[in-house]
């Protein structure tokens, strides 16, 4: 049995390459950033702590404790691991700092089964040949230790670890210990958050009559002919219906009721009244599809919004090209060959079984690089 193990966020920094902001607090994909290692680092510990010192009321609502640095002059990761053993009621502390939000999914285990190996006293992963010393597992017998070390001039993590058996872990994804420093590694995470979100989306965007239904009711059938659990999000304009007068349904919703189901032995359909005149965010709704019923989702609609989408263009309209302002559009398909801006896949409208393919693939991928939905 494994033995019990907190997990701590280092978020006690001074963020100073990023003006001084408390970089556990910046926003990233719609929430703090500190938020997205909690997520990753709780599912591998048995608690989590985070460390924080200049702002420790905003992270309360993270709905962990909040311990900081027993000294007051910032003197880096080991004040911060000195705070969590401290505190921590396991045997174990699991380290990770607030900008590592890639951090892997077997970063604990991994970690753990080395020490148990090498009876070590403290094990760390290294990638791309480069030690990552702040994503270890400490054993909580060494805060003594830890605490004659900090009396001293030498405060440098990888001095502490030298003192003691260290288990190096290599792992292969060097990525995944990417530190968000600078407005440009954060809006790469944006980027990277979002291809991962929408990794089992695509969108069929274009112009009116430029053919999208057409087309998806073309891919379904070859698309499930191939095996695919396909659901589709459709966006409808203004106030569509779905029932009529008369209906059961209609006439209870329209009696007051904000969310009526109707179930049978072959399906069931759930109608949600809005309040608000805003179209709905287009997350919200690949939310309230049911993530386990389907492999893929392709999307009709929606086309001002960031995610993945293959155009559907026809020359004779008139319209310009989706793709020329919006960069997440990463194929074409259009009855005419078209000399495009970027480099990107093109098909022949009428060619199904290549564009069925082109999904397959994304499908295929997206299973093997354990793409999530919802986020």
């Amino acid at each position: 049995m494994r033995e019990r193990i907190t997990g701590l966020v280092l978020a006690g920094g001074q963020g100073r390459r990023l003006g001084g902001r408390d970089k556990g607090l910046v926003m990233l994909g719609g929430k703090p950033l500190v938020a997205h290692v909690i997520d990753r680092l709780a599912a591998q510990v048995d608690a989590v702590l985070i460390n924080a010192n200049r702002h420790p009321a905003q992270y309360a609502p993270l709905g962990h404790p909040v311990v900081e640095d027993l000294r007051d002059d910032f003197p880096g990761p080991l004040a911060g691991i000195d705070a969590g053993l401290s505190r921590t009621a396991h045997g174990l502390l699991a380290v990770v700092p607030c900008d590592g939000p890639f951090l892997p999914d077997t970063l604990v285990a991994r970690l753990y089964a080395a020490m148990r190996a090498e009876q070590a006293e403290i094990a760390v992963a290294r990638a791309g040949g480069e030690l990552q010393p702040v994503f270890a597992l400490v054993r909580a017998e060494l805060r003594a230790a830890l605490t004659r070390f900090m009396a001293g001039d030498d405060r440098r993590i990888a001095a502490w670890f030298r003192q003691h058996r260290l288990a190096v872990v290599d792992f292969d994804d060097e990525s995944a210990f990417a530190n968000l420093n600078t407005e440009t590694d954060f809006a790469a995470a944006e980027t990277r958050l979002a291809a991962r979100r929408f990794a089992r989306v695509l969108g069929i965007a274009g112009y009116s009559g430029s053919g999208k239904t057409t087309l998806l009711t073309r891919l379904l059938p070859v698309l499930r002919n191939a095996g695919l659990r396909v659901g589709v999000l459709k966006h409808a304009h203004h106030q569509f219906d779905i029932d009529y007068p008369g209906k059961d349904s209609y006439e209870l919703r329209h009696a007051g009721a904000c969310r009526v189901m109707v179930a049978s032995s072959q399906r069931w359909a759930l109608i949600t009244e809005r309040d608000t005149h805003e179209d709905p965010p287009l997350l919200e709704m690949l939310a309230a599809l049911d993530a386990r019923e389907v492999d893929f989702i392709l999307v009709e609609g929606f086309r001002h919004e960031a995610f993945p989408k293959l155009e559907i263009h026809r020359p004779a309209l008139g319209r310009p090209l989706l793709l020329a302002d919006d960069q997440a559009v990463i194929a074409l398909a259009s009855d005419e060959t078209l000399t495009l801006p970027r480099a990107m896949p093109q098909f022949r409208l009428d060619d199904i079984a290549a564009i069925s393919q082109f999904i397959l693939e994304r499908a295929a991928a997206s299973r093997a690089n354990a793409g999530v939905f919802p986020p």
